[in-house]
Order: C-alpha cells, then sequence, then structure tokens
C-alpha cells in the first residue's frame, strides 16, 4: 500500500517547515508510521529556472522519488515544498510535467510581503526569491493565484491579523479529511 502523501508549500516564512513538524509529531502520536522531507533543501536548483527548468524539475524529481523509494513502507510521507514550488518557479510546460502526479493533498501557506521582509531581516535570509522585490511579488501572486484554484487535493490558508497560523487548525482540518 502507497503511503498518503502531503505536500506543504507556500511563501517564504510562512512556517512551512514547522506546520510538517507539527503534523508529524501529532500524526506519529496517533500511531502512524510518519517520514518527512524538504527536497529542494538537498540541491540548490534555483538558478536552473531560469535556464534550464527542465533539468531543475528532473532533479527534484529523481530526489523525490528516491526519498519514496527509501521509505515504501511509511505510512504518510510529509514534503516540506514540492509541486507548487515548481509551479511557481517556472512556466515550463515540460517542467511542471514531471509533478502531474500530485501527492493526495497539498497545503499552502499564504503570507503577506510585510511578514516575508520581516523574516528575511530576523532570519538573514539571502534566497534570490525574497531579497529581489520584483521576483518576491511574483512569487507571492503565484502562490496565492495557486491558492485560489478550486481544487479538492488543495487547502489554502492565509495567515491571521497577526501574521501567523492555527496549527491545530489545520492539522484538525487535515485530520478531518483523512478519518484520522
Amino acid at each position: 500500500m502507497k503511503p498518503v502523501e502531503i505536500v506543504v508549500d507556500g511563501t517564504d516564512g510562512a512556517g512551512k517547515t514547522p506546520l510538517v513538524e507539527y503534523i508529524a509529531s501529532r500524526l506519529i502520536g496517533l500511531g502512524y508510521t510518519v517520514a518527512t522531507y524538504a527536497p529542494f533543501r538537498e540541491i540548490e536548483v534555483y538558478p536552473l529556472w531560469e535556464t534550464d527548468p527542465i533539468k531543475a524539475s528532473r532533479i527534484i524529481a529523481e530526489v523525490m522519488q528516491r526519498f519514496r523509494a527509501n521509505h515504501s513502507n511509511t505510512e504518510i510521507v510529509i514534503w516540506d515544498r514540492a509541486w507548487p514550488t515548481v509551479f511557481v518557479s517556472t512556466n515550463c510546460k515540460e517542467a511542471r510535467e514531471m509533478f502531474c502526479r500530485f501527492p493526495d493533498l497539498t497545503v499552502l501557506l499564504i503570507n503577506t510581503e510585510q511578514t516575508i521582509l520581516e523574516k528575511i531581516t530576523k532570519h538573514r535570509l539571502h534566497s534570490a526569491w525574497v531579497i529581489d522585490p520584483y521576483a518576491r511579488k511574483k512569487y507571492i501572486e503565484a502562490y496565492r493565484i495557486l491558492a485560489g484554484t478550486h481544487r479538492d487535493d488543495l487547502l489554502a490558508f492565509n495567515a491571521d491579523l497577526n501574521r501567523r497560523f492555527n496549527l491545530e487548525h489545520i492539522f484538525c482540518t487535515i485530520a478531518l479529511r483523512y478519518g484520522w
């Protein structure tokens, strides 16, 4: 039986990694076997989105396939970024098609530009997506467009007035969907 795959993705500084850790911890507490991974942290592909998006997608797809193969007995796999990052990084049809087999569920976290700017300062972030104002706005808008799509396999959450996400609410929304 293949594992349930959940992707947590969204804007920089939204709290994807803390959400991945929270969901995994809760599911492990319920007795499930859970594996988490951040495929975009294994190999830096950012420069390739402009010059060779197919190669960038191939690299990430191979990283994910290798992880899947090594965790085939896991009940739940939670990805810290995956196909939405590809879709906001390139318009190349072939590069996107490598991710047409979407996971069972995608959770998008959408933050404001102000929050991202604060996180840049706080965490001394240097990625091109966050330090270039044009790229940052394009990136945020691309995630907002994805969040606005009506798909049964996608849940989008906006930060609250304090620019935070209610991790328990998000977990309960996911758990309800799967009967966990």
